[in-house]
């Protein structure tokens, strides 16, 4: 499966915002951002895991019922190696960090991408770097020739749950391992109108 090995450049606020409006998007820049850039990286390298780690506390303490003294995971890659990690940098400092788990291995609906661990860290929320992860691991998903994408997000996330609403996310019926999960939120966006409607139509039989 192909990825995107190179620099990425940085969106202007009007891209950033064009599919959506957020608070941050409507408060506009806060203050000089600096260069932004992505780059992929394993899944154990140490900057990523001290992010997977951090948003894993914050999780924790958000559904201190579904993480009971569990410890952060590193990534699994057996069941993540078709998976793309991406850090992005902010003047060559990790800030946020995000992932597309491909449908080959790890996908749960059918063979639709799946991103997963989209985190900001603490002191960089709330400037929009979130929607810029969510749209730059689209641009793969499209790179990858994939129809949609596929998210898993919880019910107390409110500020995950609007930006991805707003980006075009809509919520489907829960698959994997959010089946039965009252505090899980599961959410599709269609990328390719026509190939979604003709995957559909293979699914169905019609």
């Amino acid at each position: 499966m192909p990825h995107d090995q190179g620099m990425t450049p940085t969106p202007s606020p009007t891209d950033a915002c064009r599919e959506g409006t957020d608070l941050a998007c409507m408060a506009g820049p806060v203050g000089p951002m600096g260069v932004l850039s992505f780059r992929q990286v394993p899944p154990d390298h140490p900057e990523a895991v001290a992010l997977f780690g951090e948003a894993w506390r914050d999780a924790r303490l958000l559904y201190p019922e579904s993480h009971p003294g569990l410890e952060p995971p590193v990534g699994n890659p057996g069941d993540w190696r078709d998976t793309a990690y991406v850090l992005m940098d902010l003047d060559g400092r990790p800030v946020a960090s995000g992932a597309l788990r491909g449908g080959a291995t790890g996908g749960w609906v059918g063979t639709l991408p799946e991103l997963k661990r989209i985190y900001v860290h603490r002191a960089m929320q709330g400037q929009g770097l979130g929607r810029r992860m969510v749209a730059h691991l689209l641009g793969l998903a499209e790179a990858w020739g994939a129809p949609a994408v596929v998210l898993e997000t919880g019910c107390r996330q409110a500020p995950a749950l609007g930006l991805y609403a707003s980006m075009g996310f809509e919520r489907i019926p829960p698959y994997g391992g959010a089946i039965g999960d009252e505090l899980s939120v599961c959410m599709r966006k269609v990328l390719d109108e026509a190939a979604w409607r003709q995957r559909q139509a293979m699914d169905t039989g019609d």
